[in-house]
């Protein structure tokens, strides 16, 4: 890749990782508190809660900031175009979000929902967040993302500390102070980017519109096929093993969102860098691609090889005694959400020639697998059963969008790596499986030499454009 691209890529990573870092971190890291602070049963209901919201946000917010990040895109700075775009997409979603109140409103009365109150402002407030934070990225205000993602973060982690450990409020804590966050930096997108000059009511467009939402409403299904997979999973636990088993899940779960953390980065970046270019590759253009994404691959499988060697010790010695279980399955875990960022890296070109559907059709096929697995294996093999249907189906997602986007990227360029790596991982689950203390920490030695001698080059590079980076 020319190092004009790469720069491009690597400064703009720099500033996404300083915008969304933190808050996939914080995920991580209050875990430990919320084991200790919940019960299992509690745990469990408060992740099918938030489990719900991830449903149903891309319904309320129609995908939105995704159409107005792609139009923004093409705008080149021609600011009546930027006004039609966040004006026609602006008046969408506030509509949307009226016609959401009213519509759970009346579904409320005749549903039973734990914390209807709570559960529906978290979901307007997690809808208009999302809507602001893809639209400051079309607008070209990364600097302001980054800043907006260090606020949320802080105000989640004083509201948690505040309302669960002073307070000792438990879930309803917990959701008053994702709802708090939530509102309070949406806020903040709107009076710092100046909303009011990008809106303009003369340039209202019911063809625009439409044209918004014929590219957006394919993502909301392809957002509830990635619920599929990563979802589904926690209801099926709760009809066949109950809802303490999904309190166990939901700790293995967090604990590969580690890998999302250095995913989201690189990815937020990378669709930058691609949806900005030409319709058209060059064969170089091609090749330049194909050999980011193999260091991508090698990078994010080395990673999840330390993230299965340390598995255990991280429950063992982070978490509740009670949850110990949940060290078991989150090796499988580990290498389905590596598989998850691939795919999302790879479908970043069906975005560029918005072919959405594509996205949708290729994630409805992984999520009707992987719930079919978690049905069909559940009674048989318990917990290792949506683990299994995690990393099958985000697997096949991988494979059908490499062979639909080759026209973009030299699948053979990768191929080797992808393999020899996967192996490895395969080879480490079952190497840690069998609970032998050597054998462990002979894992973890190896992981991170394997690790750090894939990674230094990479780490140097970075060590060398920071300070320019900070600086500028």
């Amino acid at each position: 890749m020319t190092m004009g691209r790469a720069n491009v890529i690597l400064k703009n990573s720099f500033i996404y990782a300083i915008g969304t870092f933190g808050a996939k971190a914080l995920s991580f890291l209050l875990l430990p508190i919320y084991t200790f602070y919940l019960s299992k049963k509690d745990l469990g209901i408060y992740d099918v809660l938030l489990t719900s919201i991830s449903l149903f946000v891309p319904v309320v917010s129609l995908q939105l900031g995704y159409a107005n990040y792609r139009w923004l895109l093409s705008c080149s700075n021609d600011k009546s175009k930027m006004q039609s775009a966040v004006s026609n997409s602006t008046v969408l979603i506030l509509i949307s979000v009226i016609f959401s109140l009213i519509l759970f409103t009346i579904a409320f009365l005749f549903i039973s929902v734990d914390y209807p109150i709570y559960f529906l402002l978290l979901l307007i407030v997690s809808a208009l967040y999302a809507y602001g934070q893809q639209s400051l990225r079309g607008l070209g205000k990364n600097k302001l993302y980054a800043v907006v993602g260090i606020l949320y973060v802080i105000l989640l982690l004083a509201f948690n500390v505040l309302f669960l450990i002073c307070w000792k409020w438990k879930i309803e804590g917990l959701l008053i102070a994702t709802i708090l966050a939530n509102l309070i930096a949406t806020i903040y997108i709107f009076i710092k980017a100046k909303w009011y000059k990008y809106f303009n009511i003369k340039l209202l467009n019911i063809k625009e519109m439409m044209s918004m939402l014929r590219y957006s409403w394919p993502l909301i299904p392809n957002t509830i096929s990635w619920w599929l997979i990563n979802a589904s999973d926690k209801y099926i636990i709760l009809y066949y093993m109950g809802t303490s088993y999904n309190g166990i899940y939901a700790v293995s779960n967090r604990i590969p969102a580690v890998i999302l953390i250095v995913n989201s980065i690189f990815t937020l970046a990378w669709q930058d860098q691609i949806l900005s270019g030409k319709n058209d590759y060059t064969k170089e253009e091609m090749s330049n691609n194909s050999i980011m994404l193999k260091k991508f691959i090698v990078l994010e499988l080395c990673f999840t090889l330390v993230l299965i060697a340390l598995s255990k010790f991280i429950i063992k010695y982070f978490i509740a005694d009670s949850f110990m279980e949940a060290w078991k399955y989150i090796p499988l875990l580990s290498v389905g959400v590596a598989y998850m960022a691939f795919s999302s890296v790879i479908g970043a070109a069906y975005l560029k020639m918005k072919n959405t559907t594509g996205v949708f059709t290729t994630s409805l096929i992984g999520g009707i697998l992987n719930v079919l697995i978690s049905i069909l294996l559940m009674k048989k093999i318990g917990l290792y059963a949506p683990a299994l249907g995690t990393f099958a189906s985000f697997l096949l997602i991988f494979i059908i969008r490499s062979i639909q986007t080759k026209t973009y990227f030299e699948i053979g360029i990768y191929v080797r790596e992808l393999l020899l790596y996967s192996a490895l991982c395969l080879l480490f689950i079952y190497l840690v499986s069998v609970d032998n203390p050597v054998i462990s920490f002979v894992c973890l030695l190896a992981s991170l030499i394997i690790f750090v001698l894939n990674s230094y080059k990479s780490f140097l590079l970075l060590a060398k454009k920071i300070p320019h980076l900070i600086k500028k």
